[in-house]
């Protein structure tokens, strides 16, 4: 019994992981009320993501806040205009599926999906690219085409995990609205989290060798 919790157990590492995870959740949702913060909030929360998926760091609060704060301009610029892309999306498909019976709808359907799956590869690679590294707006979007071709695998991977939450939505509300707490809880991050593990594996592949850069100098 006393074994089970023991700080070193994996119980307890367990509780932890899930209590961290549910105050970064809180984080991200109330820095993402006014909704031009997405950008800035997802970034803050893929920045600790990745240090909790990599053992590096298990603090949570401090280190949102100063990733919030340092991304905010560059994560702001980049989450406007896909915004408003989301936005016409939205009005978009409202309008194809008002119009569902007109011949040329089905042909409209193809643009609209090619647009929303640059957007949706484009969220799965840019803010992570900026929690990650310290790179600039073309440098992050050059390297978001670069592993998506790279890695078209665990791209595809991450991507299916953000668009879960709308696919259930979609297709499934009843249980969405059963597993309500979960997604208040700790939905976004969690996502997030799993997410993290998949890309530090893609991204490790490119990054120098620490022992290398050790040799080096």
């Amino acid at each position: 019994m006393n074994k089970i919790f023991s700080i070193e157990s994996k119980f307890v590492q367990f509780l932890a992981t899930v209590f961290n995870l549910v105050i970064l959740n809180f984080l991200w949702i109330i820095t993402s009320v006014p909704i031009i913060t997405i950008g800035a909030s997802t970034t803050a929360m893929y920045s600790v993501a990745f240090k909790y998926a990599d053992g590096t760091d298990d603090a949570v609060i401090k280190p949102f806040f100063k990733a919030f704060i340092s991304n905010f301009k560059q994560s702001t610029l980049i989450w406007l205009p896909m915004c408003l892309v989301s936005a016409l999306l939205v009005i978009d498909a409202y309008y194809l599926l008002g119009h569902a019976n007109d011949g040329a709808t089905p042909f409209l359907w193809i643009p609209f999906f090619v647009v929303l799956l640059v957007l949706m590869v484009t969220t799965a690679h840019v803010f992570p690219q900026i929690a990650r590294y310290n790179v600039d707006t073309r440098t992050a979007l050059h390297n978001t085409l670069l592993m998506s071709l790279l890695h078209l695998f665990s791209t595809v991977s991450v991507v299916a995990l953000n668009a879960l939450p709308w696919i259930l939505m979609a297709l499934l509300p009843e249980i969405v609205a059963y597993t309500g707490i979960f997604w208040v809880m700790f939905g976004a991050s969690a996502i997030a989290y799993f997410n993290a593990r998949l890309l530090l594996k893609m991204y490790k592949k490119h990054e120098p060798d620490p022992e290398e850069d050790g040799e080096e100098q």
